[in-house]
């Protein structure tokens, strides 16, 4: 393989991951969130981005800021549409009951 930058013998990179922030702010990223990163302390990827979760936001990065308030890929729309989708049959019954005991 070639290297593209040589170092010294000597020399020694220590990383700290944990302590790098991580800013991804109104990418439209999609899909799940990483798990590499999910432990990260400086990290901001939830505001404008739409990730798939659990219910519960157990699968979340603990310490994004915009967590408490994260709405899990579609879900705030799913819970309308199913709370539309039932008020619909229960009314559309109703009016049969109604129809048929006439």
């Amino acid at each position: 393989t070639r290297d593209f930058v040589r170092t010294p013998d000597n020399f020694t990179a220590v990383f700290f991951l944990n302590q790098t922030n991580l800013l991804l702010r109104n990418n439209r990223l999609s899909y799940h969130v990483p798990g590499t990163i999910l432990d990260r302390v400086n990290i901001t990827i939830l505001q404008g981005n739409l990730f798939s979760c659990e219910l519960d936001n157990s699968d979340l990065p603990e310490h994004d800021s915009g967590r408490p308030t994260y709405q899990c890929g579609s879900n705030s729309f799913n819970i309308s549409y199913y709370f539309w989708l039932a008020a619909t049959a229960v009314l559309f019954v109703t009016v049969f009951l109604i129809y048929y005991w006439r």
